[in-house]
């Protein structure tokens, strides 16, 4: 009788441990989209870790961007400095070398905005293959509120007031000398670069978006 009750016990606790895995820890994604061919196809399966994780440059995420789950690589960190000349992106000034899985080549078939007219997204007529540079916010960054840098960093701004409730600066931020950005930011690409709408055209992630980091594929 006690060796049963030992095994029902153990049974529970092993339940509660997964659950409280599955509920702050990891999570299963499965991917849906192109904008990662060749890294991943769709219906491949990764394991994510929600909680407790650092990320570095060419890792993998999973976040939340206009009420949809996206999978693209962190290129950017906050505070770094981004531009992208013929396709080439430079960090900090120095040339990003691409994964060996990544798919640069511009072909029509696939290549849904080479022409395309960012400029309310970065107050410039910058497009994915030539931009920047672009200052990646961080916490704590202090802008002037011109009104080039006001379009620049306006929708990243609007962003932080809503993912904020407690935010000191409210929707009329723009009456304000300068904004000091209250989260970091990561600059998302994927690796089906021509056919993949990310940072270039939507501009760096707010970290609170973040779901998670990709650490191993199912």
């Amino acid at each position: 009788m006690w060796i049963m009750k030992k095994k029902v016990i153990f049974f529970i606790l092993f339940l509660l441990v997964l659950i409280v895995l599955r509920l702050f820890f990891v999570e299963v994604y499965t991917i849906n989209q192109s904008s990662m061919k060749n890294t991943y196809e769709n219906g491949d399966r990764v394991l994510i870790l929600k909680n407790l994780y650092t990320l570095k440059q060419n890792d993998i995420v999973i976040f939340r961007w206009n009420k949809e789950n996206l999978i693209k690589r962190c290129i950017g960190l906050p505070g770094d400095s981004i531009k992208i000349i013929n396709g080439k992106i430079y960090l900090n000034n120095k040339f990003v070398s691409p994964p060996s899985s990544v798919i640069l080549k511009y072909s029509s078939g696939i290549d849904i905005f080479t022409k395309a007219d960012i400029y309310y997204n970065f107050g410039r007529n910058w497009t994915p293959y030539n931009m920047g540079a672009y200052k990646i916010p961080q916490k704590g960054m202090k802008i002037k509120l011109t009104p080039e840098i006001v379009s620049l960093y306006q929708n990243l701004i609007n962003s932080e007031i809503n993912n904020n409730l407690n935010l000191t600066n409210n929707k009329n931020w723009k009456n304000n000398k300068y904004y000091t950005f209250q989260n970091d930011h990561y600059f998302l690409i994927g690796d089906n670069r021509a056919g993949s709408i990310d940072s270039r055209t939507f501009g760096p992630i707010n970290i609170l978006d973040l779901k998670g980091k990709v650490i191993i594929s199912l």
